[in-house]
């Protein structure tokens, strides 16, 4: 023991004695720091939900409505448990008996949610968009923003915490980002957005990429040292992105056949690496981790642990109706070019009603199989139909109901509400100097 812990102090003290110069070298031809594509936050293509106020008003009138007809239901119960002679009214009248009735009256609760569920709706993928920018690449992006949000908790609102061990996770320094969502809906290509628009160094600590299979970073020392680099890199030349995709596999503990051995050499120590470097970031330091995922029960299990590490959750929606439809009319003319596409606005319209519940990530796929370099050359001879995208469409799988009813499970338990403040927001409702002056001229007034 002596031994092991003598060369791991040796080898954090030889990273901090390096210079950072070498250290970047040395993380990209260990595949560390890839090359990313060059995309933008415009690229994430979607158009603004006009309905989504509309929707939302409606949902809290009928969660009203369910939530009286609910209450008038187990009024109907409770008499019927109460009173014997009451009950005997109840089961003529209804020509039900209690058991059939409660049973009917569960099952019609499941269908039926109430209030507070209801009036939640998908975000748009504008509304994407715009938290992307507000919460990730301008405060990384700029430094006078960064000082000015304090995303730490308020030290007035601090809870004594009990005796003894807690169960709850500790918070975590730094700016953390989850973004979730069904396979293939654009959450990797916003990451890399994220560090384009801010001109971010990118490191990848996936721990099923290609920078872990070859097991040299399969073990705590190792992966102890890589940590110690990439955070010291990340400070030095911030800003910085420090991406970890399938995020699920470093936080929720997996048993039976979902058990991986080779995979928790690398998972196991890189959590525990990961949560004591970003201990060590200071509150202007402006690294970024984005952690990406899908839901699935194991991610609603550890969901307290999750969200105690990410200050800042986005859901990535399927597109809707008018999001696939812009979608499609601006990849295909985006890749046919000045050509004739040859296609009408009723085949757009047709092939946005065959894509509801495909992710963005599958439209956009199934583009680019189906116009290919040939078959654009050919277009002034043989014209695009719409059914020629139907060979490519069939390989890929909608999202299903299962899983979106665990991401609607996760995002109900997400606390809404801003991660971060301004630290005087009293500042904002200060009078300027000429309402200042303005105000004293009106008591000099009111004096004489």
């Amino acid at each position: 023991k002596g031994k092991g812990g003598g060369k791991t102090g040796d080898n954090s003290d030889k990273v901090k004695a390096q210079d950072v110069y070498n250290l970047c070298r040395e993380l990209y031809w260990i595949k560390f720091l890839p090359n990313i594509p060059e995309v933008r936050v415009e690229d994430y293509i979607g158009a603004h939900n006009l309905m989504g106020k509309v929707e939302e008003d409606a949902s809290q009138i009928q969660g009203g409505q369910v939530e009286e007809i609910s209450k008038k239901w187990q009024d109907l119960l409770d008499k019927w448990e109460e009173d014997p002679e009451q009950a005997k009214i109840i089961e003529q009248s209804i020509c039900m008996k209690k058991e059939e009735f409660q049973a009917l009256f569960e099952e019609w609760k499941k269908g039926n949610p109430s209030t507070n569920a209801g009036s939640l709706f998908e975000p748009s993928m504008a509304q994407v968009r715009q938290a992307v920018t507000e919460y990730c690449i301008l405060p990384l992006g700029s430094q006078t923003i960064r000082d000015l949000v304090d995303t730490n908790e308020d030290p007035s609102k601090k809870q004594d915490k009990p005796a003894g061990k807690s169960k709850t996770p500790a918070q975590v320094n730094g700016m953390t980002a989850l973004f979730y969502g069904a396979s293939l809906s654009g959450k990797t290509m916003l990451s890399h957005a994220v560090s384009n628009e801010t001109g971010s160094i990118f490191f990848d600590l996936t721990p099923t990429g290609p920078a872990f299979q070859d097991g040299r970073y399969c073990a705590p020392t190792p992966i102890k040292i890589l940590l110690a680099m990439v955070f010291k890199v990340a400070r030095a030349w911030a800003p910085a992105v420090i991406y970890i995709d399938k995020v699920d596999a470093v936080f929720c503990k997996r048993k039976g056949k979902n058990k991986n051995p080779e995979l928790d050499k690398v998972v196991k120590p890189l959590k525990k690496e990961l949560l004591a470097s970003m201990k060590t970031l200071e509150p202007t330091d402006r690294v970024l981790v984005i952690g990406n995922c899908h839901i699935s029960e194991e991610v609603l299990k550890a969901q307290e642990e999750i969200q105690s590490f990410f200050k800042v959750c986005l859901y990535f929606p399927h597109p809707d109706y008018a999001s696939r439809m812009l979608l499609w009319t601006t990849l295909v003319r985006k890749a046919v070019g000045p050509r004739p596409v040859g296609l009408q606005d009723t085949d757009y319209e047709i092939l946005s009603y065959m894509t509801a519940k495909c992710t963005s990530g599958v439209i956009a796929n199934v583009v680019s199989e189906t116009l290919t370099k040939r078959r654009i050359r050919r277009l002034n001879h043989r014209p695009l139909k719409a059914d020629e995208f139907l060979n490519s469409l069939v390989k890929y799988k909608p999202v299903f109901k299962e899983e979106w009813q665990m991401m609607k499970e996760f995002s109900l338990k997400v606390p809404f509400g801003t991660p971060g403040r301004r630290k005087n927001p009293d500042d904002d409702k200060r009078p300027s100097s000429d309402e200042d002056g303005k105000g004293k001229k009106g008591k000099k007034k009111g004096k004489k």
